[in-house]
């Protein structure tokens, strides 16, 4: 059937539970005052902070996400069932790719707390995830193996691609930032939509 996927999700929506981690932590000392923000040993100066200019800066983008129809639909319980499957089918072979990306800046990290904080992700991206994907494709009838076996999506294929491109050519900074909005759209967006 087409069952509105509120009726049958019953699981909070959001991933990465520590999303609201200092990205500043990320980077190398001395790294943000070139750009005029605020970083880790930085001190405060007058500057904004990264994380504050980020979200300065996308805040319309950030509306728009949220007004997606697919976004309000899973926000009021009337998103289809063969919308989800579809979404939780690209979730997980967006999740392997993410994973990888991860991986590359936990081996591109300046230091160790860096290291150990992309190589944890890059284990939850994969284990973590992949648990909750196999209760969903069990609760929603979805065979792994036909999961497996499906084409990304040209969003999926493209956004992927992006961030491996990103990992080998851009370098950790551009590697970093491109990773950082699944950490923080998808918490900030998911707890919007949990909150609906």
């Amino acid at each position: 059937g087409d069952l509105p996927v509120e009726q049958r999700l019953g699981t909070r929506v959001g991933r990465h539970a520590d999303a609201e981690f200092d990205f500043h932590r990320l980077f190398p000392a001395g790294w943000f005052a070139a750009y005029n923000l605020k970083g880790r040993g930085d001190g405060n100066n007058g500057m904004t902070s990264f994380s504050e200019a980020a979200w300065a800066a996308c805040a319309g983008l950030y509306r728009r996400i949220l007004d997606l129809p697919f976004n309000r639909e899973l926000a009021e319980g009337t998103l289809s069932e063969r919308r989800f499957r579809f979404y939780m089918i690209q979730d997980a072979l967006y999740l392997e790719q993410y994973s990888r990306a991860l991986s590359l800046a936990a081996a591109q990290a300046p230091d160790s707390e860096a290291m150990t904080f992309f190589a944890r992700a890059a284990e939850q991206a994969l284990i973590v995830e992949r648990a909750l994907h196999g209760g969903f494709f069990e609760k929603f009838g979805i065979d792994p193996r036909d999961a497996a076996k499906a084409e990304p999506s040209p969003t999926c294929y493209g956004y992927t691609n992006f961030l491996l491109a990103a990992a080998l050519q851009g370098g950790y900074e551009a590697l970093v930032a491109a990773l950082l909005p699944c950490f923080w759209i998808y918490w900030k967006g998911g707890n919007h939509i949990a909150g609906t």
